[in-house]
């Protein structure tokens, strides 16, 4: 592989965390930022798909084929061709950079590692900085949001919730590029406890559930040989000072409410709507998106606050990507996701990081769109050889 053409397909593939903060600062609308990065990531494909000799790994066939699953079952429903592909086209777009970075392209692997252990550095170097002194640096590194026209809202610390984010653009990319992260600095044998406290604050206060659990699975996974009584008598304590803090604090029945109203309320009324009350052809290739979809959500007994009352409206589905999956292409394409990741883990799952990078993210998208997240997604795909190879 041309060792210069791939220099520029990583500085692409890092461009739209390492510069949106400066972009942003240039004063550059919500949407010129957005048509910068679409740019960035339409040339970052054809120069990896030309560096891959346009050779696609068998594979990403398996997720591809998902794409003429939805073409099939948009003849079955009245719906805008294109609006109906995008979703699946987002889903798949970095598919085809599965095992892109290889260990038998040494230089290149080399090279990779070598940024990639940067990065992850400084992104945990800014993230103490945004918790420790945030006044200092959380109005240069919080991200845009969109506006009317061509302007943008300035963030703030003022308007700064404490979630911590790195330089990310959302507040899931962060959280979840760190337990990759992890994994890959355990694989390397450059762990120790100073480390994973480091690691720890940084995900824990990006308030991700999901990527702080595995996160404190990993860490009970990785110092359990240290001294295993040690390691129970703390998770115990932590466990035991956690529910005396929850039960003083918080109402369970209005967090329940609440939950209904959002991830849980898809889970326990959508799910079960797909599966029993539709027609053969929408239980196999989905109920559609725009209005098909809108007919079949706001006409169950029983719908999620989130789809009344917040401004995303039927976005709020991509929350638990699985039933949105279904929802827009069946049972058949709920089957294709996890055929792939059923021989996504079988080819790439050679070492226990890899696994447990493969059973991580199947996990989050239960209640996160992780790979549709165009940073994370690609990492994930074109970075997994870093979780498998020998360490040098």
């Amino acid at each position: 592989m041309n060792n210069s053409l791939f220099k520029i397909w990583i500085f692409l593939f890092y461009f739209p965390v390492i510069s949106g903060f400066i972009l942003k600062n240039l004063g550059l609308g919500y949407n010129i930022l957005n048509l910068i990065f679409l740019f960035n990531e339409i040339i970052l494909i054809t120069l990896g798909l030309f560096l891959m000799k346009f050779k696609v790994n068998k594979i990403a066939l398996i997720s591809l084929s998902l794409i003429v699953t939805a073409f099939f079952g948009f003849f079955f429903k009245s719906v805008n061709l294109i609006d109906y592909l995008i979703p699946v086209i987002v889903l798949n777009r970095f598919v085809i950079f599965v095992g892109f970075i290889n260990e038998k392209d040494e230089k290149n692997y080399l090279l990779a590692k070598k940024i990639f252990k940067l990065f992850i550095y400084s992104q945990l170097i800014i993230g103490l900085f945004q918790i420790f002194l945030p006044s200092v640096i959380i109005d240069l590194t919080l991200p845009v949001q969109p506006a009317e026209g061509y302007k943008i809202i300035a963030p703030s610390f003022e308007s700064w919730d404490g979630t911590i984010f790195g330089l990310f653009a959302d507040t899931i990319s962060y959280p979840f590029t760190l337990v990759i992260g992890y994994l890959f600095f355990l694989k390397e044998k450059k762990i120790n406890l100073l480390m994973t406290i480091l690691f720890g604050i940084c995900i824990i206060q990006a308030k991700s559930i999901i990527a702080s659990i595995f996160f404190i699975y990993l860490v009970i996974d990785q110092f359990k040989k240290i001294n295993k009584k040690l390691i129970i008598i703390s998770a115990i304590f932590t466990v035991l000072i956690s529910i005396n803090i929850i039960l003083n604090q918080i109402d369970f029945y209005n967090i329940y409410k609440m939950f209904l109203d959002q991830r849980l309320g898809i889970i326990l009324w959508v799910f079960p709507e797909l599966i029993f009350n539709t027609s053969l052809d929408q239980l196999l290739f989905g109920v559609g998106i725009g209005e098909g979809l809108e007919t079949f959500i706001y006409g169950m007994k029983n719908v999620p606050g989130l789809f009344l009352y917040d401004s995303e409206g039927l976005n709020g589905l991509n929350d638990v990507y699985y039933v949105a999956i279904m929802s827009y292409y069946g049972l058949i394409g709920l089957v294709t996701i996890f055929t792939f990741y059923y021989y996504f883990n079988k080819q790439w799952g050679g070492s226990k990081f890899s696994r447990y990078a493969i059973l991580f993210v199947l996990i989050s998208l239960m209640v996160n769109q992780t790979t549709q997240l165009s940073f994370f997604s690609l990492l994930f795909y074109s970075h997994i050889n870093l979780l498998n190879s020998r360490s040098e």
